[in-house]
């Protein structure tokens, strides 16, 4: 079954990481490769989903450069909109051709992702059922919470903010608990997309408490049951289909090693 976090590369982690950008309302340009089937299909796109009841196309920040420094990643972003991002994920990743660089290129990026993993006690990991109307990996049990990166999260002060909106809006119950924070940025394989990756590490939140918030977590729009997995290795039984569970494993492997 198909997983965007099944293959991906890393272009920086650490333990501990402090992210910062500058956002640029300036639309992106769009890849020669992409321009013709990008002209044919976006619009058609674009009324299939204004037709939905609720659909809009908002605004996406779409990373168009990074600097590393020890300790700091800093981004600087422009503008897509969802839809124009939706039409160049899906001719990028139709045409499996290789990315031009190992960095970002602007003309081939389409849209940036925040993607948190629940750290538990015991090696364990919270997941949650995605919902059947999703469009990304209907019905899965997936092992990452993501939020899509919009314009006012790219702050050059910080981007503590996204971290927040992601808890509040998708784990409420476990507001205020354990320790929030950003541990690298990769692309993902599959569409080249790119993940800004955090844990919201609660391995040493009391028992009690841990326990009250977890059965607290109510079923939503978009996660309709919740439960908890081993690590485990590659190929448990308990981990198949579960998307992002390799990349839950590579974070709390490096996580561990000194």
């Amino acid at each position: 079954m198909s997983d965007l976090f099944e293959q991906f590369t890393w272009a920086c982690f650490e333990p501990r990481l402090q992210v910062s950008g500058l956002h640029s309302p300036e639309p992106m340009p769009i890849a020669p490769a992409l321009r013709a089937g990008f002209g044919t299909r976006h619009p058609q796109v674009l009324e299939t989903v204004l037709a939905r009841p609720g659909g809009f196309d908002g605004r996406r920040a779409v990373l168009k450069h990074w600097t590393r420094h020890p300790g700091e990643l800093r981004l600087r972003t422009g503008e897509r909109s969802y839809t124009e991002g939706l039409v160049m994920a899906r001719l990028i990743r139709e045409r499996n051709v290789p990315p031009p660089s190992a960095v970002a290129a602007a003309d081939w990026s389409w849209g940036t992702t925040l993607a948190s993993l629940v750290l538990l006690p015991g090696q364990r990991i919270l997941v949650g059922r995605r919902a059947e109307q999703l469009q990304s990996a209907p019905g899965r049990w997936a092992a990452v919470f993501t939020e899509v990166l919009e314009p006012p999260d790219v702050s050059p002060l910080g981007m503590q903010a996204v971290l927040a909106r992601l808890v509040a809006e998708e784990l409420a119950p476990l507001q205020h608990l354990g320790q929030h924070h950003f541990v690298g940025l990769l692309r993902l394989a599959l569409n080249w997309e790119w993940v800004l990756v955090a844990v919201l590490d609660l391995r040493a939140v009391p028992g009690s408490r841990l326990n009250q918030a977890l059965a607290a977590l109510a079923p939503d729009a978009e996660t309709v049951a919740w439960d908890s997995l081993p690590l485990g290795e590659a190929g448990d039984a308990e981990n198949v289909g579960v998307v992002g569970m390799r990349l839950a494993r590579d974070v709390h492997a490096r996580l561990r090693a000194p």
